[in-house]
């Protein structure tokens, strides 16, 4: 049984979806998949490392 201070808030909603990441300090964008979502967060997978603190946009179609 999970300890209550590991449980979640948010539900995550697991998907699948291709999308695209824009980062902000860069011009170009970057495929991305979304693994899943959820009300303060999302799980992506990408051929190129982020690193943590990255300010980006996330495009889902």
């Amino acid at each position: 049984m999970l300890n209550p201070s590991e449980q979640r808030t948010f539900h995550r909603m697991p998907i699948r979806a291709g999308g695209t990441l824009r980062r902000a300090d860069e011009e170009r964008e970057q495929a991305v998949t979304v693994v899943d979502l959820s009300a303060v967060g999302v799980l992506m997978e990408c051929d190129e490392p982020i690193p943590p603190g990255t300010r980006a946009e996330l495009i889902l179609p």
